[in-house]
């Protein structure tokens, strides 16, 4: 098909398909890149594994290639009112995520049945009606401002806030419009 249409672009191969970015970095991408150098176009994993700087390690074994975060949930127990804590994690691994070089980020479970895990942003009773809950707004919020294109500018905290990877404490992330004027900066207490 490329020699008779060259003008269609290829396919590019986005892998390995994981549900953890510790074992993707450390064992899958150089199995792959061993075996058939260049074949894989875009680095994607699950994100369920959340030992120590995962996404930093996944996006030193990606290289230039683009890294996406291709599935995130709270899965776990949330007791919260609303589970505002849920929504808390969401903010939380996106900001680790995009901090240490993810540049798309996706949730898990958008819709879901009521239950008293934080997975889903909208819990549906079917049949019947559907709620918004906080992971729902909170997701809202910090993608709505984002515009395809942006790209993340390096932003720390410091000072008795400040914690470690995967750790409840201010966060925060930030990204520049691809010309240079617009500049969203998201902080959060998790």
């Amino acid at each position: 098909m490329a020699r008779i249409h060259p003008e269609v672009p290829r396919v590019k191969l986005v892998g390995p398909k994981t549900l953890s970015a510790v074992d993707s970095a450390a064992r899958w991408i150089p199995q792959a890149d061993h075996v058939s150098p260049g074949a894989i176009a875009i680095i994607r994993s699950h994100d369920y594994d959340r030992r120590g700087e995962r996404i930093a390690n996944l996006r030193k074994a990606a290289g230039k290639r683009p890294l996406w975060i291709t599935e995130w949930c709270v899965n776990g127990k949330d007791s919260s009112v609303d589970l505002l804590n849920s929504a808390g994690e969401y903010w939380l691994a996106m900001t680790e995520a995009f901090n240490q070089g993810a540049n798309v980020w996706m949730a898990y479970d958008w819709v879901y049945p009521p239950r008293d895990g934080g997975e889903a942003l909208i819990h549906v009773d079917w049949r019947k009606s559907f709620h918004k809950t906080r992971i729902y707004y909170g997701y809202r919020q910090w993608c709505s401002v984002l515009v395809p294109g942006m790209r993340v500018i390096k932003c720390e905290i410091s000072g008795d806030h400040a914690t470690g990877v995967s750790k409840p404490g201010v966060k925060a992330a930030a990204f520049l419009s691809t010309d240079g004027k617009r500049l969203v900066a998201h902080v959060v207490n998790v």
